[in-house]
C-alpha cells in the first residue's frame, strides 16, 4: 500500500516580513526612550562638589578665590569630598590639585599635617612679611577669627592726662594668614594672630604692641573681596619700607591719636 507525500508547509512571506519589521520597530523605540530618557535630577548634576579654581600647589593655604562649587552627578561624586567652600577655606592643601579637580577632606589639613621636610608655606605676596600680635578672647572677637579672614586692628592710646584713652583703627582690611602657633591644636581661642603686611605696617605694629593694645574686628565674609582688592597702603610700601618707627613717626600718621 503506498504511503502520501507529506504535506508541504507553505510559509506566508509577507506576514514574516512584517512581523520582523514590527519587531525591529520596537526595538528602535525602545532604544530611543532608553537615550532620549533625562536623568533625575541628582544624577544630571546637582550634587554640590569644591573643586580647584586654578592649579595649585601643595602646601598652599585656600583662600575663597582658590576654590569653586561645580554640580556634579552623584554617581560621580568621589567619597570624601568637600561640598563646602567654607570647610576648606584657610586649611592648608597637603596635595597638589589640578584646575577642576575636586577637593576632598583628606587632602586638606593643618600646617602640621603637611609631609615633608618642609612646613607650610606662608601665603605672603612678593614684599610682604609675616606679623604675630597677640590675640587673646577679647581682643580677638572670641576667637572667632581664621586664617583667610580680613581684620581691622584699632588701636588704644593711653592720653597724656592719663585719665582717658585714644581709639583709633590703624589698619583695615589686613589679612589674617594663620591663627596661634604653628602646630598648636590648644582648645580656646589663639593667643596670637599672624598676618601679611608690608614691614613699614609691622613696624608701626610693633610700636603699638610695645606703647599701647590692640584690638580687632571681623570683616563680614561679603566684604572679603573688597578687602583684597584695596590698593596697597601708599604709606608704607610693600618692599624695602623699613626704616624705624619712633612717636614722632606716630604722631604724623595719626595726628589725634596720642593726645
Amino acid at each position: 500500500m503506498a504511503t502520501a507525500a507529506p504535506a508541504v508547509r507553505r510559509v506566508n512571506l509577507p506576514v514574516l516580513i512584517l512581523g520582523a519589521a514590527l519587531a525591529l520597530a520596537g526595538f528602535g523605540v525602545t532604544l530611543l526612550l532608553a537615550l532620549n530618557s533625562g536623568p533625575s535630577a541628582t544624577a544630571a548634576g546637582n550634587q554640590p562638589v569644591v573643586v580647584a579654581a586654578r592649579d595649585l600647589d601643595q602646601r598652599t593655604v585656600l583662600q575663597a578665590q582658590d576654590l569653586t562649587t561645580a554640580h556634579w552627578a552623584a554617581a560621580d561624586v568621589p567619597p570624601s569630598a568637600v561640598t563646602s567652600s567654607r570647610a576648606a577655606v584657610g586649611q592648608v592643601l597637603l596635595a597638589s590639585l589640578k584646575r577642576g579637580q575636586p577637593v576632598l577632606s583628606n587632602q586638606i589639613g593643618q600646617a602640621g599635617d603637611v609631609t615633608g621636610q618642609q612646613p607650610a608655606f606662608l601665603p605672603l605676596a612678593k614684599g610682604y612679611v609675616a606679623a604675630t600680635l597677640p590675640s587673646s578672647e577679647l581682643p580677638g572677637v572670641g576667637g572667632y577669627v581664621q586664617a583667610g579672614d580680613y581684620i581691622d586692628i584699632v588701636a588704644i592710646v593711653g592720653s597724656r592726662s592719663g585719665s582717658t584713652s585714644n581709639v583709633r583703627t590703624v589698619y583695615s582690611g589686613v589679612r589674617v594668614i594663620r591663627v596661634g602657633a604653628a602646630g598648636s591644636t590648644a582648645a580656646g581661642p589663639p593667643s596670637s594672630l599672624t598676618l601679611a603686611v608690608s614691614e613699614c605696617q609691622a613696624e608701626f605694629l610693633n610700636w603699638f604692641v610695645a606703647n599701647a593694645s590692640l584690638k580687632y574686628t571681623l570683616l563680614a565674609h561679603d566684604d572679603y573681596a573688597a578687602a583684597a582688592a584695596a590698593p596697597p597702603d601708599a604709606a608704607c610700601p610693600a618692599g624695602g619700607s623699613s626704616k624705624g618707627v619712633t612717636e614722632a613717626d606716630v604722631r604724623a600718621r595719626w595726628p589725634a591719636l596720642l593726645g
